[in-house]
């Protein structure tokens, strides 16, 4: 496993790619030069690591300074903001307004494709109801969580998310036609050793939580990357940024199910 300026590099360009909240300015600067796409894809499953870890802080926090039902809420409100806008709205917007398509009648590749991601969905009442009930639900999905003392599952959740974005990102293209992450076949390995690890560490908090989430990840990994090239030939961004978003939610939906089984 490399380590290093350029392993640091790759995170770095791995978080511009999935999150649209900037660095800070000196950490860019000092990690400006281009990263080796490689180092990039294994970014990928960090970078989900990192900003679970510093929401699970939040959560633990929360529950020293305030009691249990104001802890819960406030974490599960500021959770759900940052899921919501770290890519500026941008996947929510995607799911709403493929749902609107879908309503239409539209094919689930066709509907993909044509989806919006900016703030005119609005003008649609099917896809503002959309929004509205999945915000409501992921607060809900959050609260219930903090309350079960499972404020760390969203580790779980943004590492497979963001591992299957790094993945699908394997195989989309940009406006130009060029592999968004160029990465050569052999490499690709290191997505799913880079996930391993971490899944190794994040096994002892959550035994069986952590094995379901990732075979959800490597399943629908692999599941929607066949289904888009079969049907669109490639992906594009907006598309690994729609699929990310709806597996962020269905691993939450894992856990609140996982959290109330035990409990």
């Amino acid at each position: 496993m490399p380590t290093g300026k350029p392993f640091a590099t790759g995170v770095i360009t791995a978080w511009e790619m999935l999150i649209d909240l900037p660095l800070p300015t000196a950490l860019r600067k000092k990690f400006r030069r281009r990263a080796d796409p490689a180092m990039t894809l294994m970014g990928f499953p960090v970078v989900g690591l990192l900003f679970g870890v510093a929401a699970w802080l939040a959560g633990t926090l929360f529950h020293n300074l305030f009691n249990p039902v104001a802890a819960s809420l406030l974490w599960a409100l500021l959770v759900a903001a940052a899921l919501t806008f770290k890519d500026y709205g941008r996947g929510v917007s995607l799911l709403g307004s493929c749902f609107m398509l879908k309503l239409r009648g539209e094919p689930a590749a066709e509907a993909a494709v044509r989806a919006e991601s900016g703030i005119s969905i609005l003008n649609h009442p099917a896809a503002t109801l959309f929004l509205g009930l999945f915000e409501i639900l992921l607060v809900v999905f959050l609260y219930l969580l903090a309350s079960y003392g499972a404020t760390g599952w969203i580790t779980v959740v943004l590492t497979g998310a963001f591992t299957l974005q790094g993945y699908l990102a394997l195989h989309a293209e940009d406006l130009a036609g060029s592999p968004l992450l160029p990465v050569a076949p052999e490499e690709h390995r290191r997505l799913w050793i880079t996930a391993g690890i971490i899944g190794l560490l994040l096994v002892f908090v959550f035994p069986v939580g952590v094995v379901a989430a990732a075979a959800i990840v490597y399943f629908a990994s692999t599941g929607f990357a066949g289904y888009f090239r079969r049907n669109l030939g490639s992906l594009t961004a907006d598309q690994v940024t729609l699929v990310g978003t709806f597996i962020e939610f269905l691993l939450l939906f894992t856990g609140v199910l996982l959290a109330l089984k035990m409990n």
